[in-house]
């Protein structure tokens, strides 16, 4: 479901104002990293945590654990 919302929260109308798809996507791609963690997918838990960091780098502290844990994993 997680991928289903990443996918509603990048095609809204773009009358939409750009923070609040910013600000959604962030969080999903974020917590989608977090249960690929849990599945332990490594790799795709890594590229979606950088997402998150590269839509929103300040304040996403999460987001920057859940990439690093990811890549310690990987090696």
């Amino acid at each position: 479901m997680y991928r289903l919302s990443i996918n509603m929260a990048l095609s809204q109308p773009p009358w939409e104002p750009s923070r609040l798809v910013r600000n959604e996507s962030c969080g999903l791609y974020a917590n989608w990293a977090q249960a690929l963690i849990a599945m332990q997918q490594w790799a795709k838990g890594a590229v979606d945590a950088e997402c998150s960091v590269g839509i929103k780098q300040v304040r996403n502290a999460k987001a920057w654990w859940r990439r690093g844990r990811c890549l310690l994993e990987v090696g």
